[in-house]
């Protein structure tokens, strides 16, 4: 019993080590990616040997559990401490001066945007705007004003 919970404790962290290897690879970290490979092939090759000596059905179906619980808990620890991602708003609105009254708040707020002249459903000149959320906090304070103002259309892009 023992030797199956080790087995399964083993794999949860393998799996844990194998999926932040992948993050990391995608996010260019060649030398932690590198380290975290070394040491997820040691943990696998180890969880290989015991499963095949053991004969054990059982021994597969926790290795198999522990596989999913530790891609999970990696995914769960990558969200927890990675940094917030950041939501671009594209804004607009038939109004020329709604969208001003909108971007000079957004400015007062600290919220970051970019503004360029647009046409509305009329072939009128209005603004569009690109709104970049870097934290929740501002992608609130952006929802907040677009829902007391339901003039306003929005595409976020992430």
């Amino acid at each position: 019993m023992l030797h199956n919970l080790v087995l399964g404790l083993v794999k949860v962290i393998d799996n844990i080590v194998s999926t932040e290897k992948t993050i990391l690879t995608q996010k260019n970290k060649a030398m932690a990616a590198s380290i975290l490979v070394i040491l997820s092939q040691f943990m696998f090759y180890f969880v290989i040997k015991e499963v095949v000596s053991d004969s054990n059905i059982i021994s597969i179906i926790i290795v198999s559990i522990a596989s999913g619980l530790g891609s999970y808990i990696a995914f769960y620890i990558n969200k927890r401490f990675s940094k917030e991602t950041v939501f671009i708003n594209i804004v607009t609105a038939n109004d020329k001066d709604k969208m001003k009254a909108f971007a000079d708040h957004m400015r007062e707020e600290g919220i970051k945007i970019v503004t360029f002249d647009a046409y509305n459903d009329h072939i009128e000149s209005t603004l569009t705007a690109l709104v970049f959320a870097n934290t929740k906090s501002q992608s609130i304070k952006i929802d907040k004003y677009l829902e007391a103002h339901n003039e306003f259309f929005r595409e976020i892009v992430n």
